[in-house]
């Protein structure tokens, strides 16, 4: 966590720092925080503690540390985009604190934290995805979305069918 919109705001961050306490007491497991020198900062100047806490706070961890970490826990909290983009390619669920995702799929990992664990569905169709890397190919398709003011939305799940059905 880092964006100001996250740390700037003394409540906001104040929520953040009991949520991560209170996620730690509710599953009985550590939260693991790498804390980035911005909101070290800020948590200093706030007078909020590191040792009093469930939360282990590390010092901010190198890329293949931090990616390591990411590959191995159960969620991941966080503001940035790049953290959500990776969780993703991990497939491991995310949760974003932010206002706004700068990310056009984010309403597509709440569906990733759904299927990583569920697998009675499979994803066969993200309009947002082909928008985003046919957009000619699927305006071309499908002429209606060009009066559309915002990027389509739908997302198409399929149920997989039983295994040892019809043998």
């Amino acid at each position: 966590m880092h964006r100001a919109e996250t740390v700037d705001v003394e409540s906001r961050l104040q929520d953040v720092v009991e949520s991560l306490e209170s996620i730690s007491a509710l599953y009985g497991e550590p939260v693991i925080c790498s804390l980035h020198p911005r909101t070290r900062d800020r948590m200093e100047c706030l007078g909020m503690s590191f040792s009093d806490s469930d939360v282990r706070y590390l010092e901010p961890l190198g890329l293949f540390d931090f990616v390591a970490l990411e590959q191995k826990t159960r969620c991941v909290l966080t503001d940035s985009g790049t953290v959500q983009e990776e969780c993703s390619i991990f497939r491991v669920p995310s949760v974003t604190l932010a206002e706004q995702s700068r990310y056009f799929c984010s309403e597509q990992h709440l569906l990733q934290a759904f299927l990583a664990f569920n697998t009675q569905f499979e994803p066969v169709l993200s309009l947002a995805y082909l928008m985003h890397v046919k957009p000619t190919a699927l305006l071309a398709a499908c002429p209606i979305l060009r009066k559309k003011s915002s990027s389509p939305g739908s997302f198409w799940l399929r149920r997989r069918a039983a295994q040892g059905a019809g043998s």
